[in-house]
């Protein structure tokens, strides 16, 4: 018999009981992360908190959050452009409230715990019902539990028996690091993959056809260089500035993280996370925030300057560092995240299909989205690419 207790802020909550069912390589469920958000108020979210037991025994943990979405996110470029044009007289067209299990914050992963599989029914089960009792309360009439790669689907589908219904997310790249060091990945390279990316370092200006870095602090320099170091390499309120370009361009915007996250998280999780950077002059112009874990490295978030960003090929040459960066310490695994599909996947990286599971308290509509969900909800053709001989 599982036990459920909800809070309204993670403040009430111990973080060494909710860090204690979570590994590390679960950072966006670590207390300080969630903190994180919930402090900065990103999108005018609302939270809540699950705590699962069983014989008053911790086995599972979710994060909620309530916020205004505009639906055509989640759709296909058809129905993206009807409901553009439906909004020239209904401008809050498809804008609605939804209550997540998860966090209002884009990243490919989850915020449900189960830390004791044989209580998963039990844990969904009650996840559900509290999940209808908030939105009953507060009026909300969709809900939405996100975001699961294929691998979890077996463990959570039992979601579909509760009236949610499964649909495609935006596909999470990660990519297997099987080279001691980059020349030999280099040359694992087929010729026009290896040719775009010596390319792209002749941009670096080194004259030479493999990517470096210097520790953090580093003299300055005329000539780019990349720096890794903690969060001083790159204070708060910069690598917002830099973020916010990179948001300006990008197609997917379920939400835009505001510079009080920054602040929080640098704050918060600096001894977690590591900064890599691209720098002219002591002038950061492009940040890649990552964090290590148990073998694999995770790229979270970064930061261009959009008006170098092609002179330098700055994302081109972070991602190159950060994959330099992986096979030096090691690393079996690299999380690359989703979109930038082109990059990503030019350099190896492979297109893991992700899901989210949909639920509207009204029957009618949420038989429409079910019925149309193929439409409304289509998956993302990516292209495939050879890239390795």
């Amino acid at each position: 018999m599982i036990n459920v207790k909800r809070f309204q802020s993670i403040h009430d909550i111990e973080e060494s009981l909710w860090n204690s069912i979570i590994s590390k390589a679960e950072f966006f469920h670590d207390y300080r992360f969630v903190q994180s958000v919930e402090d900065a108020k990103v999108e005018g979210s609302r939270c809540w908190y699950l705590l699962f037991y069983a014989h008053d025994k911790l086995v599972g943990s979710a994060a909620l959050s309530a916020f205004k979405i505009s639906l055509d996110l989640f759709l296909g470029p058809t129905a993206q452009k009807i409901i553009q044009r439906l909004r020239r007289w209904f401008p809050n067209f498809f804008k609605i409230e939804m209550l997540f299990c998860g966090l209002p914050i884009s990243i490919g992963k989850h915020n449900l715990i189960i830390s004791d599989s044989s209580y998963t029914d039990e844990i969904l089960n009650s996840l559900v019902g509290e999940m209808e009792a908030i939105s009953r309360g507060q009026g909300i009439k969709y809900m939405c539990v996100k975001e699961f790669c294929r691998d979890h689907i077996r463990d959570i589908d039992g979601l579909t028996a509760h009236g949610f219904f499964r649909a495609p997310s935006l596909p999470y790249v990660s990519m297997p690091v099987r080279w001691s060091n980059f020349d030999q990945y280099l040359s694992a390279l087929r010729y026009k993959y290896r040719r775009q990316i010596k390319n792209n370092l002749k941009k670096m200006r080194t004259g030479k056809h493999t990517i470096e870095y210097q520790n953090f602090p580093a003299p300055v320099s005329s000539e780019p260089v990349l720096v890794l170091g903690s969060a001083a390499i790159c204070p708060a309120d910069r690598f917002y500035e830099l973020y916010l370009q990179v948001m300006a361009q990008a197609g997917v915007q379920l939400e835009i993280l505001n510079s009080a996250f920054f602040e929080h998280l640098f704050m918060k999780m600096q001894d977690q996370f590591e900064i890599l950077t691209f720098q002219q002059g002591g002038e950061v112009l492009g940040a890649a925030l990552l964090y290590s874990h148990e073998g694999t490295m995770t790229f979270l978030l970064v930061g261009i300057n959009y008006s170098r960003r092609d002179e330098f090929a700055l994302y081109f040459n972070l991602i190159y560092g950060i994959l330099k960066l992986a096979m030096e310490r090691g690393c079996k695994q690299l999380d690359l995240g989703q979109t930038s599909y082109y990059i990503k996947q030019r350099i190896g990286g492979d297109c893991i299909p992700t899901y989210f599971y949909m639920k509207s308290r009204s029957r009618f509509i949420h038989g429409c989205l079910k019925f149309f969900r193929r439409f409304l909800f289509p998956e993302l053709a990516v292209s495939t690419h050879h890239v390795f001989r």
